[in-house]
């Protein structure tokens, strides 16, 4: 009887792996007859799967089953709540696919209650898994029917076209969704004794992953699909009520583990209702000055309809992207006149802190993947919303100082993805996000961090974008700082109040070669900045010069404050006074012999985070950036006796190093030699063992007391892992350094147990 019962169903894991296109390929018409096979159950979806609707045992009476097997497929079906027939199928697919024993084990086992009641709690586990795998199906079709990378693209093409024939996929999906968040909590009464407490967590589980598997196939569906106002206003409603994933109908039981789900849920359903407003239409829309082309805002009467429903909206954190980018479309769309209630949206947008959420979603699984296609739809969405929302507002109006930090943080998030970086130097610097790359580049090098954090980000996106950054530096426009960095015998008057001329070349680096020559003139800009709580003019001398040339000024003004000090760093944050003037808001201490900046210690790490990127991307820059790899090791030499070092600036030294030995090994290895950094032996030696036996002879490095003094601190695991990682890459290139292979494991050794 046991083999009676192999139903050899082809479960949906199987059937996943087959169509999914990696590892072992399988032949394509094996591929296309098996979609076929189950073209209904991928269409279908959770449907598929039906509730009990006869009387128990009635839908086995034609199924030739022992007294025992009988009994098993009626607790299964009580306890999954799935009719018998199917639970009898699903009991054949788990003995196909995932029972592991014998037809004896399986005997004793239907004889032992308690071990039947184990057994059920497996093919429970194994229906949900089925059940999750059945829409990843759904997922690999609509993902890859337009993937010509993927193997069977043809076979994929060809199914959904038939998927789209026999029925409405939206609505599949969307009735998929609704039955999930009507679900009512199972207990013993409706699933019988074996529905325990622990059991019904066990289900309310599975019931918010299958939320987010079908809220997730919808996002990538609509990308390609335009809905109509009714469609969209029924989604907004449906997501309101659903309380945007926190109106479960069991949340009472809802633990702090499922929170992550919630939430996951909540900007799935705030992801789908911005596509739906087709937000990259919108902007194409407002260029043309007509918005005739889009799907719902071409008609005034439907803009007004989903206006109401909208203005609803406000009450949650994540109502704040719908209600942001609609008042970016109210702001440009033409029959709108109540300006009053557009930035009251807005104002409501700001202070359900909008830009946290978006930086939240770029920053949480699975929009935080760098290999999910859901995480590359989400990253578009966000883009298109910032660019409409650029586009209409400047960004000073859209919060205060703490909100357009997050909004560049978002933007710095956005655009390391390589299709995000190739639209934004399409669009150029008049629209978007070039506008914000601008503002900054006029900033600077008075707004120090923005520029640098945003091109750090377009130079982590791909060859072509770091090679952009590294010709943009070339050339910057204006050097802008405040007024009073200057001395009045520095700066001349001229006739125009606001416009002041340079009496004799300013060098802003004591010992640096930049400089700005004298009889430059300099616009002082209407806006304020605030220092030490008063408000000093900023001034924007007109200069063209290499931004290269500065920030390696900003190093060697680093290196100067460690040769002056004694070697002491405080972290707390604090920061000194320098060169002509002193740095805002930070309160100024002397420590020991000399003063070593904790700000300029966070310029320089930025500006080593930004020159790794551009090295990482785009190799050939090693050359024109000689002169700043050379201070790294001078950075890293200095530094590495410091108690404790700057962490952040030491993994940024060796990270760039790392990319600068994929290119020249032994170069680097033998300058990292000389920082004294990593451990290194005294004397050659023919026998491997004795390294190991008398590791006296192998002098301790800096890194070595370092990772002795400092071993709980999780940024110190960062930078020994980077360290690690550099001498892996200078050992894979240099087949002289295996004398020294025993000492890079002990390190490896190390750095697992501290792990």
């Amino acid at each position: 009887m046991y083999f009676d019962l192999y139903h050899f169903s082809f479960g949906n894991r199987s059937l996943w792996q087959l169509i999914n296109g990696t590892g072992v390929l399988r032949p394509k018409e094996l591929v296309s007859r098996e979609l076929t096979r189950n073209g209904k159950k991928i269409l279908d979806g959770l449907s598929f799967y039906k509730k009990p609707v006869m009387v128990a045992g009635e839908q086995l009476k034609g199924k030739k089953l022992s007294k025992l097997h009988k009994d098993l497929v009626q607790k299964i079906s009580q306890f999954l709540g799935v009719e018998e027939l199917q639970s009898w199928e699903l009991f054949s697919s788990f003995l196909s696919n995932d029972y592991r024993g014998s037809q004896k084990n399986l005997q004793h086992i239907l004889n032992n209650e308690r071990h039947t009641q184990a057994l059920v709690y497996k093919i429970r586990d194994y229906y949900f898994t089925e059940r999750l795998y059945l829409l990843q199906c759904v997922k690999v079709v609509i993902n890859f029917w337009q993937d010509d990378d993927h193997p069977y693209k043809d076979e994929l093409e060809q199914f959904m076209r038939r998927l789209t024939t026999d029925g409405n996929i939206m609505e599949k999906i969307l009735d998929q969704f609704k039955g999930c968040i009507k679900e009512q909590l199972p207990t013993w009464e409706t699933n019988g004794t074996m529905m325990t407490e622990r059991q019904a967590h066990v289900w309310a589980h599975q019931n918010l992953l299958e939320q987010c598997e079908l809220l997730e196939i919808l996002v990538i569906f609509l990308k390609d699909l335009e809905i109509n106002t009714d469609q969209a206003i029924n989604l907004v409603e449906m997501f309101k009520r659903h309380g945007f994933g926190r109106h479960q109908k069991y949340k009472h039981i809802l633990e702090d583990p499922a929170e992550p789900f919630i939430k996951r849920i909540g900007h799935l359903e705030m992801l789908i209702l911005l596509e739906a407003l087709d937000l990259e239409m919108v902007h194409g829309c407002t260029h043309l000055g007509s918005f005739d082309g889009h799907c719902i805002l071409k008609d005034p009467s439907s803009f007004k309809r989903l206006d109401e429903v909208i203005q609803t909206l406000g009450s949650d954190p994540s109502h704040g992207p719908l209600l942001l980018s609609w008042v970016a479309i109210r702001m440009v769309y033409p029959t709108v006149t109540d300006n009053s209630l557009t930035r009251k949206m807005g104002n409501s947008a700001l202070a359900l802190r909008v830009f946290d959420v978006l930086y939240e979603i770029l920053n949480t699984e699975p929009f935080s993947s760098k290999t999910s296609f859901v995480s590359s739809v989400a990253h578009y969405i966000v883009y298109n919303m910032l660019v409409n929302l650029l586009s209409a507002f400047d960004e000073g109006s859209l919060g205060g100082e703490r909100e357009i930090k997050v909004l560049y943080a978002n933007i710095c998030k956005l655009l390391k993805q390589e299709f995000v970086a190739e639209d934004f130097w399409n669009k150029g610097l008049e629209e978007g996000l070039g506008c914000v790359f601008h503002s900054s580049r006029l900033k600077f090098p008075l707004d120090f961090g923005s520029l640098v954090r945003l091109s750090t980000s377009l130079a982590c996106s791909g060859m072509d974008s770091a090679r952009k950054i590294v010709e943009f530096w070339r050339k910057l426009p204006c050097y802008t700082e405040f007024l009073d960095r200057n001395s009045v015998s520095d700066i001349n008057q001229t006739k125009d109040p606001l416009i002041w001329q340079l009496a004799r070349n300013k060098i802003p680096y004591p010992g640096g070669s930049f400089k700005i020559d004298a009889g430059t003139l300099g616009q002082c800009l209407p806006m304020a900045g605030k220092r030490d709580d008063s408000e000093s003019p900023i001034i924007q001398w007109d200069v063209e010069y290499n931004g290269w040339e500065l920030l390696l000024c900003e190093i060697e003004m680093l290196l100067q404050q460690i040769s002056l000090g004694a070697g002491t760093y405080n972290n707390n944050g604090y920061c000194v006074s320098l060169g002509t003037g002193t740095y805002n808001n930070l309160q100024q201490i002397s420590l020991g012999a000399g003063m070593v900046s904790p700000m300029q210690v966070s310029r320089v790490t930025l500006i080593v985070e930004m020159v790794g990127a551009v090295l990482g991307a785009y190799p050939k820059a090693m050359e024109e950036l000689d002169q700043v790899i050379e201070c790294l090791y001078q950075l890293i030499h200095r530094f590495a006796s410091f108690n404790p070092p700057p962490l952040d600036l030491m993994t940024s030294c060796i990270q760039c190093l790392t990319s600068v030995a994929k290119k020249h090994p032994t170069k680097v290895w033998h300058n990292m030699k000389q920082t004294g950094m990593v451990p290194y032996l005294t004397e050659n030696v023919d026998n491997l063992a004795e390294v190991l036996r008398y590791l006296h002879i192998c002098l301790p490095s800096n890194h070595c007391y370092q990772l002795h003094s400092n071993h709980s601190s999780c940024n110190q695991l960062h930078s020994n892992h980077s360290c690690y990682k550099q001498l892996h890459s200078n050992h894979s290139c240099c087949n002289q350094l295996h004398s020294n292979h025993s000492c890079y494991k002990q390190l490896h050794s190390n750095h697992s147990c501290c792990n």
